[in-house]
């Protein structure tokens, strides 16, 4: 099984989508973390974030990504892509992004961010769940990465992502 949480209106096929917000039309609704005990323990292959972390604080965040160690079985796979800070910073100076650009990546469409990313950062939060292999994901690979122009599907100069294996 596979699981995309925080799916948003971001549906993946052949992943169970994940929301808690029911508008969106998820699989499954319920919050995260609290809705991943329904999951049993080395049950999950591969867990999908995408810019779904950053609106949760740091306490839950890492509550988020303990859990997804427990469920997911040996050798299965976390993959979390969120707005990286250094990286939208670069790409704002280099005039790449405009700079309500780069505050709707720090703050959220919304105002809605309670944290903000570097890659850094999100290698120590996988390394205190539990996660030993650990490994930057490359955005240009990955199917899963929701690009902003489908006829030009290159990842915005705003993310990155990290995976880990258990």
């Amino acid at each position: 099984m596979k699981l995309n949480l925080g799916c948003s209106l971001y549906k993946i096929d052949g992943f169970v989508n994940i929301d808690s917000n029911p508008s969106v039309n998820p699989d499954v609704i319920c919050e995260i973390p609290k809705g991943l005990e329904q999951f049993k323990n080395n049950s999950i292959e591969l867990i999908y974030m995408g810019h779904f972390l950053e609106h949760l604080n740091y306490t839950k965040s890492l509550v988020c990504l303990r859990e997804c160690y427990r469920i997911l079985a040996p050798q299965g796979q976390l993959m979390v892509v969120s707005p990286d800070v250094d990286i939208a910073y670069m790409s704002y100076l280099n005039k790449k992004i405009t700079f309500d650009r780069f505050q709707d990546v720090i703050l959220g469409n919304e105002l809605d961010h309670k944290q903000i990313f570097t890659i850094s950062k999100l290698y120590i939060l996988f390394s205190e769940a539990g996660f030993k292999d650990i490994a930057l994901m490359d955005l240009y690979r990955c199917p899963y990465i929701l690009v902003p122009d489908i006829n030009n599907p290159i990842p915005e100069p705003i993310q990155s992502g990290i995976v880990g294996k258990k």
